[in-house]
């Protein structure tokens, strides 16, 4: 065989073997070097010209299946494959919940996947900012 087309063939399974979606951090505006609550983050963000990641683009979250995109951090329930610390929650740009819970959403890994979870809006997560 060739080498141009030895090259090829290695290049085409190397492509085969790549995740369907890579998300890489830069798809992101900035990153916070520290954690901050789901306000403080999401002012961080807009003074940076951009917003938190959501959930298949929209601003009001009623549901997180599986298959559902999270802007610039990976697909629900597939392997988590950002270059974000997989050990991390980070703040989701859904508003929080009415007083008295004000509860926000944070997206992390559970068992190596992407997962989208509930929390109180006054703790602390990781705070990235995607293109608005």
């Amino acid at each position: 065989m060739r080498t141009s087309a030895r090259l090829f063939v290695f290049a085409c399974l190397y492509l085969l073997a790549l995740p369907a979606a890579t998300f890489a951090a830069e798809s992101f505006i900035a990153q916070s070097p520290k954690n901050m609550d789901w306000f403080a983050a999401k002012n961080f963000c807009e003074s940076k010209g951009a917003k938190l990641p959501l959930v298949n683009n929209a601003d009001i979250l009623t549901k997180a299946d599986k298959g559902m995109t999270v802007d610039g951090i990976g697909v629900i329930g597939d392997k988590w494959s950002s270059e974000l610390d997989g050990s991390k929650f980070y703040w989701l740009g859904t508003a929080p919940t009415p007083a008295p819970h004000r509860r926000a959403y944070v997206v992390g890994t559970s068992r190596g996947a992407v997962r989208v979870s509930e929390t109180m809006s006054g703790g602390e997560s990781g705070v990235v900012c995607v293109p608005k």
